[in-house]
C-alpha cells in the first residue's frame, strides 16, 4: 500500500511538471521555441557540458571532505559514482529525495556509519544552500526597482540567509537544544529519538572541524558559480547578450525554486522562473524556456552515467570489517 501511494505521488508530480511545461509551450508556441535552435552555437553547449562534469567533480570532492572528517575513507571515484547515481534518480524523484537520500543509502550500505553519512549530507546541503542564498542576496538588489515581486524574493532569501546563519550559531550549543527534547515524548517520534540523537551528534561533530567546514563553504561558492556560468554559456549559445551579473542574480532564485519537491527534478518550475526573471531583462519567453531546457538536457545527459552505474552495479571497496 505504501509503494502504491509513493507511485501515485510520483505520477502526480510528473503530471504537474509536464502540465507546467505544456502551459508554457501553449502560451509561447512550440514553433517559436524550436525556431531558436536554428542559430544555436554548439561550441558553447560543449563547454557548458564540460563545466557540468566539472561541477559534479567539485561537489563530489566537497562531500568527500565531510565524510573524511568522520573517518569515512571513501575513494574520490566512489563519491563521484554515488553523486551520479543520485543525479540519475533525481530525474524521477523529488530533488531532496533523489540526489541526497539515494547517495546516503549507497554510501552507508557500502561503508557503514549510517548516521555520519546522513550527517555529512545534511551539513553539505545546509552549507551549500547558504552559499547560494548569499549570492542571491548580494546580486538580487540590483533588480529590486524593476519589479515588486523581486523585492519579495529578495526579502525571502535574506530571511532564509539570516535563519541559516542563526542556526549555525545556535546549533552547536547542546543546552539550547534541550527546549526541543519534549517533542520526542510524542509516541510518533519516540522511536526516532535514538536515531535523531546519533544524527545530531554526527552533525555536531563538525563544530570541531571548522577548517573542513570552511573548505566546504568555499567549494560551495565555486560550485554555484560554475552552475551560473553554465547557464551563461547556454545563453550565449542562444545569442543572449545580457551581462553576466543578470545570471548571478537570477540563477540562485531559479535553482532554489527548483528544489521545491512538487515536480521531478524541478521540471516546469525551472522553466517558469526562467521565463519570469529573464523576461525582466528583455529576453523573449521562447529563449528563456530553451535556456532552462538545454540546461536540463545537459544535466540529464550527465546523469546517464548514473544509469550505467545503476545497471552494472557499484562494487564495494571496503571489507565488512570496516563497518560498525
Amino acid at each position: 500500500m505504501v509503494k502504491f501511494k509513493q507511485t501515485v505521488v510520483i505520477i502526480i508530480r510528473f503530471i504537474v511538471g509536464i502540465g507546467l511545461l505544456a502551459i508554457l509551450f501553449w502560451k509561447v508556441g512550440t514553433v517559436e521555441i524550436l525556431s531558436n535552435l536554428k542559430n544555436i552555437a554548439p561550441g558553447y553547449i560543449i563547454v557548458a557540458l564540460a563545466l557540468f562534469v566539472l561541477a559534479v567533480l567539485i561537489i563530489s570532492f566537497r562531500w568527500k571532505l565531510l565524510l573524511a572528517a568522520h573517518g569515512i575513507a571513501i575513494p574520490f571515484h566512489k563519491t563521484v559514482a554515488y553523486y551520479l547515481l543520485g543525479f540519475y534518480f533525481n530525474n524521477f524523484l523529488p530533488t531532496v529525495v533523489g540526489l541526497d537520500i539515494i547517495r546516503a543509502i549507497y554510501a552507508s550500505n557500502d561503508y557503514g556509519k549510517k548516521a555520519e553519512c546522513f550527517a555529512s549530507i545534511v551539513s553539505e546541503k545546509a552549507i551549500g544552500l547558504l552559499a547560494i542564498l548569499l549570492i542571491g542576496v548580494f546580486f538580487l538588489p540590483l533588480f529590486i526597482m524593476r519589479d515588486r515581486f523581486i523585492l519579495i524574493i529578495f526579502l525571502a532569501l535574506l530571511g532564509f540567509a539570516i535563519l541559516f546563519l542563526t542556526g549555525i550559531f545556535f546549533f552547536p550549543h547542546r543546552k539550547r537544544l534541550r527546549v526541543f527534547s519534549g517533542l520526542f515524548k510524542m509516541r510518533i517520534l519516540l522511536k526516532l529519538k535514538d536515531k535523531m540523537q546519533d544524527l545530531y551528534d554526527a552533525i555536531h561533530y563538525y563544530k570541531y572541524k571548522k577548517h573542513v567546514v570552511f573548505q566546504v563553504f568555499l567549494l560551495s561558492f565555486v560550485y554555484q558559480l560554475t552552475l551560473i556560468t553554465i547557464f551563461y554559456l547556454i545563453g550565449r549559445a542562444l545569442q543572449l547578450t545580457i551581462p553576466y551579473y543578470y545570471f548571478l542574480a537570477f540563477i540562485p532564485v531559479i535553482n532554489i525554486g527548483s528544489m521545491i519537491p512538487i515536480t521531478p527534478n524541478g521540471i516546469g518550475i525551472r522553466e517558469s522562473l526562467c521565463v519570469y526573471l529573464f523576461g525582466l531583462a528583455g529576453v523573449v519567453s521562447s529563449r528563456s524556456i530553451l535556456l532552462s531546457m538545454i540546461y536540463f538536457g545537459i544535466a540529464l545527459l550527465v546523469s546517464l552515467g548514473g544509469a550505467v552505474l545503476f545497471i552494472t552495479g557499484v562494487k564495494k571497496s571496503v571489507n565488512s570489517d570496516d563497518k560498525r
